[in-house]
């Protein structure tokens, strides 16, 4: 998935990291009523909302995740983005 500078950005300042390697990185965003962040881009001129999770993991791994795939959690924690911690 190619993103703009802008875009990259704005996500990761929504991001606090852990100190240590395996530790979450926590979406600090906006937040739906579910326990899961939302983060709002711009594709094909559109405004839309995606998981930061889902977004996180497509930009680290450079894999694009059908939407109907889910994305689970190792640390069950929902406002994680942390790639190693998403499967």
């Amino acid at each position: 998935m190619r993103q703009r500078r802008g875009e990259a950005d704005r996500f990761w300042e929504k991001v606090v990291k852990g100190p240590r390697p395996h530790d979450c990185w926590i979406w600090t965003g906006a937040i739906a009523d579910d326990g899961y962040g939302r983060f709002w881009v711009t594709r094909d001129g559109e405004q839309r909302t995606l998981r930061p999770q889902r977004h996180a993991y497509e930009h680290l791994t450079g894999e694009t995740l059908h939407p109907g795939n889910p994305l689970m959690h190792v640390c069950d924690v929902p406002l994680c983005v942390h790639a190693s911690e998403l499967r």
